[in-house]
């Protein structure tokens, strides 16, 4: 049973495994999981481009390291909203050199007959300033302009000032050069509470120029260390490429580093916020179909990708350290599971019936709301819904918790091999003749993946840390027969089929009225 891409003559020691999800015919957290967020910094940051340094230590530890407006902070900010315990790493993704940064403006007219306040929307915050009757238009946009810089603490990932032609217009710039401009300020709004006479236009948005350099960042990585989840601010409205510096490469890499000659368990996720049919264009192409990549959807949201990757990985990694095979189905704001995705500025983005089924027949994690705003996820899958290189949908790894299941319980495994493996090997000896000691046979490798197998399918897996079962009970059996063990040179080559539980995600009853005539 060799393993792809590991040479059967290497002679170089090693335990190696390979997790093929979604693999053969359907049968029906050990470490603690570090989260990287990828991103721009600001030059107001100390940290140094395309390097992983510490984990981030608080709130004021991102901001002085990568700068409060930059891009990374956002991400930042959204991601503690939920998990405030995840050991955050970050890489500052060196900007376009010769890039330009993304504008936009805003421009009053006539003074106000009344008073009243403005609003300033941008990322689900408001920020306010006062208009009293007879306020010039110079006058509010100066006021606009410093609402701006000292909102949240002067952290909104842009800068206003007043145009030095006409001091009734606000530019409008981003913090970070690129062409992810567009992303950041066409979610900034600026209202009046009431018609006063005056107005604030805003123009068109100019998007910036260039394009970071990731491919550099995943690189970086790699040489670091291993990064569970991975969460990234790229965005795309149509098919990604393997070498797309982007999103396709993201995953690509992810996959390339699950390979066992590799041997790095990790998870990458995207926020995407185009339209129902640009996400699926996104998600079915070849380079995005992955059982280890995950797209959180919602149109127009006044989060960025970024922001929006941040906060749902939040949850799944909070609620998979609690339980590694999480049901996020419904998942919405509580007491113990905090959600604060804004809802979008126009009702109609909101996800219909068929955008829901759509998305996630395709491969897409869909974010909808109540009827009173409140978010909610509706289902949480993989991106994997095609049989690679064809258009023949694949569902095997639909649901979300299948790789953070498989993850853990090849944890489990590694963990009881490393502590009980023998310095000798060899072949099962025959029945009835004693093991010799200090050796390693096929037989007991066996017992020890069968253990794990009748652990994680119990009422309380590894001692009581987990209520309810990770792998599925009702396959104990199929599992535990699976499990094929023999001796190699030098080694023990094992394969076994495992089954995440099952999530229950529907309810169909019947209700048949019998009543007498009466």
């Amino acid at each position: 049973m060799p393993l792809t891409g590991v040479d059967p003559n290497d002679p170089t020691p090693s335990i190696r495994r390979e997790i093929i999800l979604g693999a053969g015919e359907s049968l029906g957290a050990g470490g603690e999981r570090y989260v990287l967020i990828y991103g721009n910094k600001t030059s107001a940051g100390s940290e140094t481009a395309t390097t992983i340094g510490d984990p981030i230590q608080s709130d004021q530890d991102c901001k002085d390291r990568f700068g409060a407006r930059s891009e990374i902070y956002q991400q930042y900010r959204t991601y503690t909203m939920v998990d405030q315990n995840a050991t955050i790493y970050a890489i500052a993704v060196a900007e376009p050199g010769g890039g330009s940064a993304g504008t936009v403006q805003f421009t009053f007219a006539t003074a106000a007959t009344d008073t009243t306040t403005v609003d300033v929307k941008w990322g689900g915050f408001t920020a306010s300033f006062a208009v009293a009757s007879g306020d010039s238009p110079e006058t509010q946009a100066t006021n606009l302009v410093s609402t701006i810089n000292n909102a949240e603490q002067g952290t909104w990932p842009f800068t206003a000032a007043v145009n030095g032609g006409d001091a009734k217009i606000v530019d409008v710039t981003c913090a970070n050069t690129g062409d992810r401009g567009n992303l950041v300020l066409n979610r900034l709004r600026v209202t009046y509470r009431k018609s006063v006479g005056s107005t604030c236009t805003k123009g068109s948005v100019t998007n910036g120029s260039g394009t970071d350099d990731f491919t550099n960042a995943f690189a970086a990585a790699v040489t670091a260390g291993t990064f569970y989840y991975q969460i990234s601010p790229k965005h795309a409205t149509g098919a990604v490429t393997a070498t797309d510096n982007g999103i396709g490469e993201h995953i690509t890499n992810i996959t390339t580093q699950a390979l066992p000659i590799n041997g790095r368990s990790q998870l990458v996720c995207f926020g995407l916020v185009g339209t129902n049919s640009q996400a699926i264009a996104v998600a079915t192409s070849s380079a995005a179909n992955s059982s280890r990549a995950f797209f959180w959807w919602q149109e127009n949201n006044d989060w960025t990708p970024g922001m929006l990757a941040a906060h749902c990985t939040a949850v799944m990694r909070q609620q998979q350290i609690l339980h590694p095979s999480a049901n996020l189905t419904g998942y919405a704001n509580g007491d113990s599971t905090p959600f604060f995705v804004p809802p979008p500025n126009d009702k109609n983005d909101v996800p219909t019936t068929t955008e829901i089924r759509n998305a996630l027949n395709n491969g897409i994690c869909p974010i909808s709301f109540t009827t009173l705003g409140a978010p909610f996820i509706v289902r949480q899958v993989t991106s994997k819904s095609l049989v690679p290189g064809t258009t023949t949908n694949d569902y095997r790894v639909r649901e979300g918790h299948i790789p953070s299941a498989i993850d853990f319980a090849w944890e489990q495994i590694q963990a009881k091999y490393a502590a009980q493996r023998q310095p000798f090997l060899a072949a099962d000896p025959p029945q009835g003749q004693k093991p010799l000691p200090k050796t390693t046979y096929p037989s007991s490798v066996r017992g020890l993946v069968a253990s794990v197998i009748d652990d994680l399918t119990s009422a309380a897996p590894v001692g009581g840390t987990y209520l309810g079962p990770i792998l599925d009970p009702s396959t104990v059996t199929q599992q535990k027969n699976s499990i094929v063990a023999r001796k190699i040179t030098g080694g023990i080559s094992v394969q076994v089929d495992l089954v995440a539980v099952e999530h229950n995600n529907k309810a169909e009853f019947t209700l048949r009225d019998v009543s007498a005539a009466q």
